[in-house]
Formats: structure tokens, sequence, C-alpha cells
């Protein structure tokens, strides 16, 4: 048995689920979608049987531009629901809730919704709606193809284009604009969680260890990619970008500690395969669901996985310490600046 058995077992169980999900609606003709994706614990497959089903709808702009403006809103439902409707026999196969038809990742977006062209402002703007900025990140960080794989890598590949067009024109450049709503992003989900904690205590303990683990892992694995990648002066500043997109968050760190010479990756993988056989496991996440604030370090389980969090960042932080003078002095500069 592996040494990381609930990395692994995590990883084929979603594999298992995506690749039939992907086979159970390749046929089905959903009007004015350029693709579906799914994000979450899938995404980053690393999923369980509790595990929800993050969908992210992207539309086809060309579809929509033959759609009368008073009908747009309907045709956007109607899309919407169709893809709700194709994947919730799919999922619910494998004993996967669905995605919720009402919850913010059954919003559709369109291609230009996520990049609003740089004369209407780009990137960010006061107006961006938080479940855009969301969207666009996690297709970069955390996803995987359901449905029409050719417009899921042309909304990667334009997603990406966009953030790189200056390292591309100039490769003594960082990648700071993704760095930049990179960070931006994970500093929203951590506000987030403390801005919701006190409408959501039923949830609080496994959506703090999750803030803990997979959360960081999601941001950790993009933000040493980008350190990784500081110290090419030539064409791979950007295909080891690209090319590490492709790869989970856990295999993007593995990358980052490969290609340091650092042979620590093994503290990463045991302390992220404990978080993931307790969060795993339906009785613990039953009971943690029940946890009161006030008692959480008198709960065993909770107690040994805020510790493992704090040993996880720990050894997260130091791997990134450990890189002055190897990733490029810019690039912790615009870490602090």
């Amino acid at each position: 048995m592996s040494r990381y058995a609930s990395i692994d077992e995590n990883r084929a169980f979603s594999e298992n689920v995506v690749g039939e999900v992907r086979a159970a609606i390749n046929e089905q003709k959903f009007d004015h979608v350029l693709t579906v994706a799914i994000a979450g614990s899938f995404g980053r497959l690393e999923a369980c049987e509790a595990s929800d089903a993050d969908v992210i709808i992207v539309l086809n702009d060309e579809s929509l531009d033959g759609v009368a403006a008073g009908d747009l809103e309907d045709v956007r439902a109607q899309s919407e629901a169709a893809v709700i409707e194709g994947v919730r026999d799919a999922f619910e196969a494998h004993g996967i809730a669905p995605p919720n038809p009402k919850g913010v990742f059954a919003q559709s977006r369109s291609l230009n919704d996520l990049l609003p062209p740089e004369d209407e402002g780009g990137l960010g703007t006061p107006s961006e709606a938080t479940d855009v900025m969301g969207k666009r990140l996690l297709l970069l960080l955390e996803s995987r193809y359901l449905w029409n794989e050719v417009g899921y890598e042309r909304t990667i590949g334009d997603i990406f284009e966009r953030y790189s067009a200056y390292v591309v024109a100039d490769q003594t450049k960082e990648h700071l604009y993704l760095l930049n709503d990179l960070i931006r992003y994970f500093r929203y989900i951590c506000v987030n969680y403390q801005s919701t904690f006190g409408n959501e205590k039923d949830k609080w303990a496994i959506r703090n260890l999750k803030l803990r683990h997979s959360r960081l892992v999601m941001y950790a694995g993009t933000l040493t990619l980008l350190g990784h990648a500081s110290q090419f002066r030539d064409g791979r500043k950007v295909s080891e970008v690209r090319e590490g997109l492709a790869l989970t968050p856990l295999d993007r760190l593995r990358v980052a500690y490969d290609g340091s010479e650092d042979y620590s990756f093994y503290k990463i993988s045991g302390l992220y395969n404990s978080f993931l056989m307790q969060l795993s496991d339906p009785s613990l996440r039953t009971d943690l669901n029940a946890l009161d604030y006030d008692q959480r370090y008198q709960h065993q389980v909770f107690a040994t996985l805020k510790a493992n969090s704090d040993a996880f960042q720990s050894e997260l932080a130091n791997f990134i310490y450990r890189r002055r003078g190897q990733w490029s002095d810019r690039f912790f500069e615009y870490l602090l600046l």
C-alpha cells in the first residue's frame, strides 16, 4: 500500500467520477455553452464521496451575439438549467450531490465576462463581480473539463494569455499580473471565511480546516510555480507556468520542490495525506459539523488537524524562504510590495 494512500485513493476516485461524468454528458448539446468545467475537490483530483460538485459554466459569446438583448437573461437561465439537469444523473450515479441550481457555481459567465476588454477596464475593476474573479481564478488554479475539451482549452489559453502578455513580450519581467490576482483571490477567501462565520456555524470547522489545507495548497501550488519560473530569462518563464497550470495544485508544489532540488516534499505529502484521510471519513465530517467553536481544542480530530495545518504552513513558508538567491529578488519583492 502507498505511503500516501488517501492522496492516491482520492485521486483515483476523482478521476473515475470525472471520467464517467464526461462520458455520460459527452453527446449532449448545451446551447450557447462554450465549455463546462468542474472545480473544488474534484478539480484538484482529491475528492471523496462527501465532496460537492462545483461546476463552472462558460457561455459562448459568439452564440450569444445572435440573441436579442431582451432575451439574454432568459437564454442564460435556460443554458444553466440545461447543464445542471444534464450533469445531475451522472453525479448522483456515484452518490455525489449534484450542483445546487441556485448556488453561485450554477451562475454562468461568458468568456467576455471573465476577460473584459482592456478598453473597458480589463481585469480587476472596482465593478468586477466577485464570482467573475473567482471563476476566472478557479479555472486556472483547480479545474478539469467536463464537457467540450476544445472550448475548455480555449478558455484556459485565453485567460493565461491575458495574464502573461507582459512576460511574453519581455521575459525579464515576472508574472505580476497573475500573482496579484492570485493573492487577491486567496485573501478574499480568507476574509469571506471570517465574514460568513456567524451565519454558517454548522459548517465553520470543516471550512476552517479546508482553508488551512486545500485552499492553501491551491494558493501555494501556483505561488511556488510562479516563483520557480522567476529564475528563467527565456521561453521557460512562460512555458513552465503554462504547463504547470495543467497539473493539480499538489503536483505544482512537487514541480517547485523538484525544480529547486529540495527533497522535502515528503513533508507536504504526509501532512496533506493526513488531512484527506480525516476529511474523507463521513462520520468525522458529521462530528465536525456539530462542533461548538469554544470546544474546538477539546475535539481530538480538530485539534490534531489544526496542529497538522500549522506544520503544513510552516513547511510551505520555509520552503519559500529557502529559495532566496534561487528565485528572482523581484519575485520576493512583489510578495511584499
